[in-house]
């Protein structure tokens, strides 16, 4: 906040000159008006109150809006400034949000320095086309409600306005992604404090928050007493101690050790200082490094940087050109929404007119859809054999009824790629999933339904985050899973029971879960009985084999096989069971059959039935009672894994068979499954 403190003239000579030139500088930046200059403010400030600015100049590339702030009353505004992508007017698509939040006696117009350079990577389509919101707040009001009743103070509701009143109307009357993973704060000085502050109250809101020349000082550290009256009340002497408490209240620190867990999952930090600055040093007190060091105490990760050769005003050298803005936080930030270029690329629209009949087939882009039954559609990614894993291909599913859709699963993700499948972002993989399911489903109300939550199977949910569309997952699986490969909110799947949860999608067409774990902690299997069909993901495997690192996954996947077995036993006549379908996370691997080993040369079986779900589960409860060392019980060791592209974990594996199932386990592992000591002759 030192930046906001009258010098007197007499002192101008103890100044650099470049600080000095730098101050002015970002004061034209902010605003060229010839408002008078009052004292302890700069040349642009709006009055201590002014929650609507009075200014209403904005550069040709924003526009100057007000919204209902019913926190401070009935019939009240603010103002604020905000920024939308060039492409905006031209597409239907949501876009994330950058909130900007001011100095000490700034207002919304210094957002207009951070409006100008993203716009300039977005069109070098160096980062995803973003909207900025810059804010009006009080000149001093730090991003907190006012300690209301201390003397001094005449700021207000500044937390509850921006929070409650501002965020929920942009997400009301613009086209945001309306979660964390979708949503920013940028913040300079006292604004930086208020970054900060936000994100840790608020960790389910902001996903992102950069602290520029943040102002995360304690009490004691601000020069200018005045500066915290407004807000806290008196800063020295009677009552201090109160504005004191409270200020230490609100401080991003308080919420830091609040919120901590909640911290590390959901936010990504930045902190960025100048070395000439007094928040870098005050006399000796290493201000932001300080705060850094208890981030780093509570095992918050975050950035910190310290820029050379440069004081507090440094977001003027961003705007001149002289200093190159980081942008890559924010280019990291929302990759995941940076589907396949800054401006989006028109597809045309599929058409399903060809698919007639069942086993009908049509390819669209990546894509191969098949019609596996009426209205019942498989989309299969047949993936290329220069990745590895489920980048050889996926399947997903969709089942329409009269009510609405439901897909199953979302395959691979191909909007910003999955470096440990080898898999690149792929043009219009978005655009053309979207037009697949839209031409299928027509003006169906779509929910989806994934298997697990492994990144095959998850991938393109980033597809359908501007889509009014329902995620579920089954209780078990690692949502977070969601953030840490896809970088995206986990809060946007609801979680429900297998067994309990079933999709009526109209006309008697109701598709029903059920819980087998072991390859997840939470996978989910779906019934289909009117349609005979089964969709189990990766939960049974598939003709190449299922595999289990551990014990305790085998042990879980034989219980679950089994109840499954007798599920399907009390609810199937017995020439209906045999009329069953099962349908896998990847339709390639049946190719291999349960009862080869997988090395071997393929023979296509196409789907999977009932023999195969008997199988996989008498093979996992046989590995169990030892029976692979039995002649005659069914349970076979052919051998061990040798490698695949597809499958390198598995090199060294024993391959358990029992006709069409096949499990995959290390062989020691097998035997302390089985309660027995296994034999010195194996490695």
């Amino acid at each position: 906040m030192q930046e906001m403190k009258r010098v007197p003239v007499r002192y101008f000579k103890m100044i650099n000159f470049k600080t000095l030139l730098s101050f002015f500088c970002l004061l034209f930046i902010v605003n060229s008006s010839s408002a008078q200059a009052k004292p302890d403010r700069i040349q642009d400030s709006d009055p201590d109150t002014a929650w609507v600015s009075p200014n209403k100049s904005v550069p040709s590339f924003a526009t100057y809006q007000l919204y209902p702030s019913p926190e401070r009353g009935k019939g009240t505004f603010g103002s604020f400034m905000i920024y939308l992508p060039e492409e905006y007017k031209n597409t239907t698509r949501r876009y994330p949000v950058i909130y900007y939040l001011h100095g000490g006696n700034g207002n919304q117009r210094e957002g207009q320095w951070l409006m100008k350079e993203l716009d300039k990577a977005i069109k070098a389509q160096k980062m995803p086309p973003v909207i900025i919101v810059s804010v009006q707040a009080l000149p001093i009001g730090w991003y907190c409600n006012a300690n209301v009743g201390a003397k001094g103070v005449i700021s207000g509701p500044v937390e509850n306005v921006l929070i409650k009143n501002l965020v929920p109307y942009i997400d009301a009357n613009y086209r945001t992604i309306a979660n964390s993973s979708g949503r920013g704060l940028e913040g300079w000085s006292m604004g930086g404090f208020g970054a900060i502050r936000l994100a840790f109250k608020y960790p389910e809101l902001f996903g992102f928050a950069s602290s520029l020349a943040g102002a995360l000082i304690e009490f004691q550290d601000e020069h200018n007493p005045q500066y915290l009256v407004n807000t806290f009340g008196p800063a020295t002497g009677a009552g201090s101690e109160k504005s004191i408490e409270y200020f230490n209240s609100v401080h991003p620190r308080f919420y830091a050790a609040k919120n901590a867990e909640l911290i590390k999952k959901n936010v990504k930090i930045r902190l960025i200082v100048g070395d000439q600055d007094w928040l870098y040093n005050n006399n000796g007190k290493f201000i932001t490094k300080i705060f850094s060091n208890y981030l780093d105490y509570l095992g918050i990760k975050h950035e910190y940087s310290v820029l050379k050769n440069v004081g507090h005003m440094f977001p003027n050298e961003f705007a001149d050109g002289t200093r190159e803005y980081p942008v890559q936080f924010w280019v990291d930030a929302f990759k995941a929404m940076f589907k396949t270029s800054a401006i989006a690329q028109p597809v045309t629209p599929f058409n399903a007119a060809t698919l007639i009949k069942i086993g009908d087939e049509v390819r669209y882009g990546s894509y191969l859809i098949r019609k596996i039954g009426d209205e019942v559609f498989q989309i299969n990614d047949p993936g290329n054999k220069s990745t590895k894993g489920g980048g050889w291909g996926v399947d997903m599913y969709l089942v329409c009824g009269t009510k609405k859709a439901l897909l199953i699963d979302l395959g691979n993700n191909y909007i910003t790629g999955y470096e440990k499948d080898l898999l690149k972002p792929r043009m219009n993989a978005a655009e053309e999933l979207l037009s697949v399911i839209d031409g299928l489903t027509g003006k169906l109300p779509l929910e989806i339904a994934v298997t697990h939550m492994h990144p095959d199977h998850d991938g393109m949910t980033g597809a359908f985050l501007d889509q009014k569309v329902t995620f579920w997952a089954g209780e078990g699986e690692d949502l977070n899973a969601l953030k840490t490969q896809h970088n995206l909110d986990p809060s946007i799947y609801q979680v429900f029971t297998q067994g309990s949860k079933s999709f009526d999608l109209g006309n008697g067409r109701i598709v029903e879960t059920f819980p087998v774990r072991g390859h997840s902690n939470g996978g989910t299997i779906y019934i289909i009985k009117k349609d005979m069909l089964v969709f189990s993901g990766d939960a049974l495997g598939s003709g190449f084999g299922q595999a289990f690192p551990t014990v305790e996954r085998l042990k879980q996947m034989a219980e679950d096989s089994q109840n499954l077995v007798e599920y399907l036993k009390a609810n199937f006549a017995p020439y209906e069971r045999y009329g069953l379908r099962v349908f896998t996370g990847h339709w390639w691997q049946n190719a291999y059959g349960g009862f080869l080993h997988p090395n071997k040369s393929p023979i296509d079986i196409g789907y999977l039935d009932w023999r195969f779900i008997q199988d996989v589960a008498s093979c996992a409860n046989g590995i169990l009672q030892g029976k692979w060392l039995v002649d005659g019980s069914g349970v076979r060791y052919i051998g061990n894994m040798v490698y695949t592209d597809a499958w390198p974990s598995a090199e060294g594996r024993a391959i358990m068979v029992c006709g069409t199932g096949t499990i995959i386990i290390p062989l020691r592992q097998a035997y302390e499954a089985a309660g027995l000591k296994m034999p010195d002759l194996y490695p």
